[in-house]
């Protein structure tokens, strides 16, 4: 029975997973490694390895980061990561700069218009020093 993962992916990216799970394996074979030692050590088991090795797109993400941290081809990935190497995207981001608007609801709509009501009407009105100080504890630290 075919996985349904083999059916989502294009051609590029089972073209893709080929030559990264190749790099894995002629990085192993270069370090004397049979199956199982290098399995071991990465922390996955023969037979993910094989799968890895073989550019099967089925198997996990963290397996193929175990693998390719340890034959030391995670920098492979470094580019992927790079959100400045994706031109398109930062293009898209620059041209449309998301800008946050705030919902206003009819309460705190209300008490805006009555903040500038009573702001209104007290322009021009001048305020003793007392109105200024705090004669309450409320701000007592």
């Amino acid at each position: 029975m075919q996985r349904p993962e083999l059916n989502l992916a294009t051609t590029e990216t089972l073209q893709s997973a080929s030559k990264l799970g190749g790099a894995i394996k002629q990085a192993r074979l270069a370090r004397n490694f049979n199956r199982t030692d290098f399995a071991t050590r990465a922390k996955i088991s023969p037979a993910t390895l094989d799968r890895i090795e073989k550019g099967d797109v089925a198997v996990r993400f963290g397996a193929w980061l175990l693998a390719l941290q340890f034959c030391n081809l995670l920098h492979l990935l470094d580019q992927a990561s790079n959100v400045d190497a994706d031109k398109l995207g930062a293009h898209v981001r620059s041209q449309q700069l998301r800008k946050r608007v705030r919902k206003v609801s009819n309460k705190s709509a209300q008490n805006n218009a009555n903040l500038n009501k009573d702001l209104g009407n007290n322009l021009g009105k001048s305020v003793n020093k007392s109105e200024l100080t705090n004669t309450s504890d409320e701000y007592d630290f």
